[in-house]
C-alpha cells in the first residue's frame, strides 16, 4: 500500500503517475546501502508500468506466469503425486503391521495358556486322584450297603 505522504493519478495510457513525493529525498540522488534492493523493486515497478500500457498485456503476464510460476506449479503437482503415492504405500505397510500386531497377541495369548498347561496338568492330575478316590469309596459305601442288605 502507498504510503499517505504520496498521491498518484491515473494517466492516460492506464499506468500510476507519482505526482508528488511530499519532501521525500530522491534514493537516485542519495543512495543508500539499500540501492540494489530498490533498482530491482523499480525495475519490477517499471516493467509492471510498461505491461499495464500494453493492449497484449493479458497474454504476455499469462506467458510470464507460466515462464515464473507453471513450471513451480507442475514440480508442486509433481511431488504432491509421488507424496500420494508414498503415502498409499505407507498406508498399506501400516495395514500389515497392524494384522502383524493382532497376530502376535493372538500368539502371545496362546503363549500364556502353554506357560499355564503345567497348572492345568497339575489341576487335571488332582482332580483325576480325586476322582479315583470318589469312586473307591462309592465302592467301599456300596459293599457296606450290601453288606448291611444281606
Amino acid at each position: 500500500m502507498a504510503p499517505a505522504s504520496r498521491s498518484y493519478e491515473i494517466i492516460q495510457s492506464g499506468g500510476d503517475e507519482n505526482v508528488a513525493t511530499s519532501g521525500r529525498i530522491n534514493e537516485e540522488e542519495h543512495p543508500t546501502k539499500t540501492q540494489p534492493h530498490a533498482d530491482a523493486a523499480a525495475s519490477l515497478e517499471d516493467e509492471m508500468k510498461a505491461l499495464r500500457r500494453d493492449p497484449q498485456w493479458s497474454v504476455r503476464a499469462g506467458a510470464r506466469f507460466e515462464a515464473t510460476v507453471g513450471e513451480r506449479i507442475r514440480e508442486v503437482t509433481t511431488l504432491l503425486d509421488e507424496l500420494r503415492a508414498s503415502q498409499g504405500k505407507l498406508r498399506g505397510e501400516i495395514e500389515e503391521a497392524r494384522e502383524a500386531v493382532a497376530w502376535t497377541d493372538a500368539v502371545e495369548g496362546a503363549k500364556e495358556t502353554l506357560e499355564q498347561l503345567p497348572e492345568y496338568v497339575r489341576k487335571a492330575q488332582d482332580a483325576n486322584r480325586r476322582m479315583k478316590e470318589l469312586r473307591k469309596r462309592l465302592e467301599r459305601a456300596e459293599a457296606r450297603v450290601s453288606a448291611l442288605g444281606s
